[in-house]
């Protein structure tokens, strides 16, 4: 006798999804375009559960219920979009569109910290503390520190992601940045910076400790939001991560050279006010502008 005939599909939408435009983050649904071009709709589950995925076809479960939204305009752009074109018409059409995009200047608010926090590091602090001690050997333990925070955050940053939470670490990187910059702006004298010969006072008197905490938990902070920056980026262009690498380290570099140059005739205060300033930005991007982004990490 013949064998039995197969089992029957399970039922299917009689509609075909022709582009996928982006997983939400919140795993709620996929923004999605069909083949009759009515843009907007949403398929209401869970993308663990849609069905199959076959040349860029989906099909999902009859269960689930494909409704017509509004305007997503503000949500991140196609595949398509965020796929850097070729063509010189093409680029400047491409960079255009970036720039009308919210997530694209949250995380250059991360950048501008980025750019603060090196600038600091690099240039105003040892003039500072070269200021504030007369060994200079303490420019040599600032860097130590510096550099070992930096590995020892790195270890914990996922450890404690692990046991709270993204928007936790964030608000405790966050606020121990802040220390640390307030820390900075009552031990060195206002012009430490930009006079050798300073002779003004500071707040409290400097002690080497004070440098330690300072290098210590700028290390941490700037490991945390680092994390976040390079995690997030690739999300924004749709997994395009030499684009989103590319974009961080162009943008990371220009913040960087417009700190070194500022932190030589800008006084030390003014600054830190403006590098206090760039973290409370970071930590709001992050939590508020970039949540669905941080969330899905």
């Amino acid at each position: 006798p013949p064998p039995p005939p197969p089992p029957p599909p399970p039922p299917r939408l009689n509609r075909r999804i022709s582009r996928v435009f982006e997983v939400m983050s919140e795993g709620q649904g996929i923004y999605i375009e069909d083949h009759v071009e009515r843009k907007g709709h949403i398929v209401k589950a869970n993308p663990s559960a849609i069905g199959n995925i076959e040349d860029g076809i989906i099909t999902c479960n009859s269960r689930y219920e494909v409704k017509q939204t509004g305007d997503f305009s503000h949500n991140p752009v196609t595949k398509s979009e965020a796929t850097e074109p070729e063509t010189c018409g093409q680029q400047l059409q491409w960079y255009t569109k970036q720039a009308r995009r919210r997530s694209i200047w949250m995380i250059l608010i991360y950048q501008g910290f980025s750019g603060f926090l090196w600038g600091f590091i690099f240039k105003a602090l040892p003039s500072s503390i070269a200021v504030s001690f007369e060994k200079r050997s303490v420019i040599n333990i600032a860097g130590l520190v510096n550099a070992f925070s930096t590995l020892v955050g790195s270890l914990l940053f996922k450890k404690l992601r692990d046991l709270t939470n993204n928007t936790f670490t964030i608000i405790l990187m966050t606020l121990l940045g802040l220390v640390s910059i307030t820390l900075a702006y009552l031990i060195f004298p206002f012009d430490a910076n930009v006079n050798p010969d300073s002779t003004e006072t500071s707040y409290l008197q400097p002690q080497v400790y004070h440098i330690i905490i300072i290098a210590g938990l700028l290390s941490f902070t700037d490991t945390a939001f680092n994390v976040f920056g390079f995690s997030v980026a690739p999300q924004i262009f749709q997994g395009n991560t030499a684009t989103a690498y590319s974009f961080l380290n162009t943008a990371f570099s220009l913040s960087l050279s417009i700190t070194m140059v500022i932190s030589g005739f800008l006084n030390l205060r003014i600054y830190l006010i403006l590098f206090f300033s760039f973290t409370v930005a970071t930590a709001f991007a992050y939590g508020v502008g970039l949540r669905k982004y941080v969330s899905a990490l």
